[in-house]
């Protein structure tokens, strides 16, 4: 790809565009966020979410294999990702939380406690490290409220700093995150030389 040297802004957007910034991750102070006047339901996960958060994780494969995302991996069967959330629940690292609309799970949320000792983990802080909506779900506040729950329970747990990450490339995830006052801290970076 060629862009005129006096275009800097044409080169960053190709850069942004996974040609060299991969993933964005970002923080926020943790902050009393008042409910949301919805008809949705957040509310704890427990081991009888397995099904839907196992459906609600291949659902964000999916939307990561389309574009613009192009992420190129092979989606693995509906096994995988039961065994992948199997032990969740059991875990202190772990608080998942889901959102109903008229008693069914359309979105699930994961926040974790990471290890310290990385510098790109703020201290006393909490990583929203999955978040997941149904397509058919998506735009109707249901990401909204599942932030807002995961929010008040991190404040009312002591954290002082919620991290996240998303693909560059989601536009969903970048325009999602920083509208919920996100602020970038690092990014990853790739390339790749077939």
């Amino acid at each position: 790809m060629y862009v005129p040297a006096s275009e800097r802004q044409l080169a960053d957007a190709w850069f942004r565009l996974a040609f060299g910034l991969q993933f964005n991750t970002a923080a926020r102070e943790v902050g009393h966020v008042p409910e949301i006047a919805t008809d949705i339901v957040a509310r704890d996960g427990h081991p009888g979410d397995l099904g839907a958060a196992a459906a609600l994780d291949r659902s964000l494969w999916e939307h990561q294999v389309r574009a613009p995302s192009f992420s190129g991996l092979d989606i693995p069967p509906h096994d995988a990702f039961r065994e992948d959330w199997a032990d969740t629940w059991s875990s202190p690292a772990f608080a998942h939380f889901v959102a109903e609309r008229d008693g069914a799970v359309i979105g699930h949320a994961l926040m974790y406690v990471r290890p310290t000792g990385d510098l790109r983990i703020p201290a006393s802080s909490i990583d929203l490290a999955h978040m997941a909506v149904l397509p058919d779900q998506r735009g109707r506040g249901v990401g909204r409220a599942l932030f807002a729950h995961a929010m008040r329970w991190a404040d009312s747990e002591g954290y002082g700093v919620m991290t996240t990450d998303w693909r560059s490339v989601n536009l969903l995830s970048s325009r999602f995150w920083t509208a919920r006052g996100f602020r970038p801290t690092y990014d990853r970076l790739a390339r790749s030389i077939p």
